[in-house]
């Protein structure tokens, strides 16, 4: 069996300092030292599939946590405090590909609920945590509650379009500019238009969206367009 060299990895809590040996069944043993100060010996194997990310500090937290300080384990907030630990730091997370697996990780105050909930306050009905920057960590800084509707807009696979210097995703350019989808649809796939053409040329007063269908609003959008096209 080919030896994986876990040397110097973060793995949750624990930073890899040296291996020290094998278990029974060949895998390597490393030393490893917890956020808290404390020193564990893990299996390679344990590490890689994220079946020990502390050494043993981090489940009794969230245990008292659960039991004693802020009895919130049913809200909203621990919910979704819950699923990005799971996300970035268990393997056997089926959406763990797309976090932890891609390098997203949570800052060391997160590993903790009570932190997390300081720096982000109690989660809004109808709202859910996402990130800013989509390839950033989970952080104070890059972290908000943002409705549940809206969050499709921030994510990797959203098409965002550049016109006059500002990007924004398709689905915020057809709201401002007052664009029906079929509209768009019909002047990218049937006339072969770019997307910043097929957002830009005027709008025939019969296209526009349900309530915008008026000399005003189509004023509107030109007015819009002028203003940041200059």
């Amino acid at each position: 069996m080919k030896k994986i060299d876990m040397s110097n990895r973060q793995v949750g809590r624990l930073t890899v300092l040296e291996e020290v040996g094998s278990t029974i069944d060949n895998h390597a043993r490393w030393r490893c030292q917890c956020a808290c100060g404390k020193e564990v010996v893990v299996s390679g194997r344990r590490l890689r599939n994220g079946e020990t990310a502390s050494c043993g500090c981090l489940r009794t937290e969230q245990l008292v946590i659960r039991s004693v300080v802020h009895k919130k384990c049913r809200t909203p907030t621990y919910r979704s405090w819950g699923g990005i630990l799971q996300r970035c730091t268990n393997s056997r997370n089926p959406r763990y590909a797309y976090y932890g697996g891609r390098g997203i990780k949570v800052c060391e105050p997160w590993m903790t609920f009570t932190q997390f909930l300081a720096d982000m306050g109690e989660c809004p009905a109808g709202y859910s945590i996402e990130r800013k920057n989509v390839n950033g960590d989970y952080e104070p800084n890059n972290c908000c509650w943002l409705p549940k509707r809206l969050q499709p807009r921030n994510t990797r696979k959203n098409h965002r379009i550049t016109v006059c210097g500002i990007t924004k995703c398709l689905a915020e350019w057809r709201e401002l500019l007052c664009m029906g989808k079929s509209t768009y649809d019909q002047r990218t796939r049937r006339y072969g238009m770019t997307p910043v053409e097929a957002l830009t040329t005027p709008i025939a007063p019969r296209r526009l969206m349900k309530g915008g269908s008026n000399a005003a609003v189509r004023e509107t959008q030109a007015r819009f367009l002028a203003q940041i096209c200059t």
